[in-house]
């Protein structure tokens, strides 16, 4: 039996079930992502230890300065720089949205306002995040329900061309530490396609919100 709005959980005004189970799935699937990078950074023979000290900004300019030393061809030398390049815009997507102050907003101009009247919770949202040049100037996002879900769409799409991009290189590039693995000789980690381009979250997007 569905709840009745008044009886739902929350009962307090944080979000609609859509936004918050978007903003959920964003979290899940950036901590996959991040394991991605992880990975690649000890294919480029970089610890453990350098990948947890350091922030992203930091992992960046590392594995970014190891690509360029390393003996991989070109073109599996620009591969990596497109993932990094998109784990780059996801992180910020991640950071907009997990480090910003959100605030509710209603898409109906006329919508019963009153959380006394009017338990339901709101249906759109938006976020403000100091910029990170000139902290008193705040940047608004006001991502549309789509918008939302192709932050997680995009983390997804790249975990899993990360994923595939890193047992290509292990099985054509890095034999010996591929056979640790076991994998048997049928397996084939074909090089795998690139995904469409991460798409950064645009500042002051309007709150018209698509049906779910």
């Amino acid at each position: 039996m569905t709840p009745k709005p008044a009886e739902a959980w929350p009962p307090y005004r944080i979000g609609n079930a859509d936004h918050l189970h978007a903003l959920g799935t964003i979290a899940m699937a950036y901590n996959l992502l991040e394991f991605r990078m992880r990975e690649l950074f000890n294919l480029h023979s970089i610890g453990d230890d350098v990948f947890t000290r350091n922030n992203n900004l930091e992992r960046l300019k590392i594995i970014r300065d190891a690509i360029d030393k390393s003996s991989h061809p070109d073109a599996i030398k620009n591969d990596v720089r497109y993932f990094l390049d998109a784990y780059e815009t996801c992180t910020e997507n991640r950071n907009v949205l997990m480090h910003s102050v959100a605030k509710f907003t209603w898409l109906d101009p006329n919508a019963d306002r009153c959380p006394v009247s009017n338990p339901n919770q709101p249906d759109g949202i938006a976020f403000q995040k100091p910029a990170r040049k000139g902290p008193f100037k705040i940047e608004i996002y006001q991502p549309t329900l789509k918008e939302l879900r192709g932050v997680a769409d995009d983390m997804m799409s790249f975990e899993d061309y990360g994923d595939r991009l890193r047992f290509h290189i292990l099985k054509n590039h890095n034999p010996a530490r591929y056979a640790d693995y076991g994998f048997t000789a049928e397996a084939k980690f074909e090089l795998p396609k690139r995904p469409a381009p991460a798409r950064p979250l645009p500042a002051g997007t309007p709150a018209e919100e698509d049906a779910p």
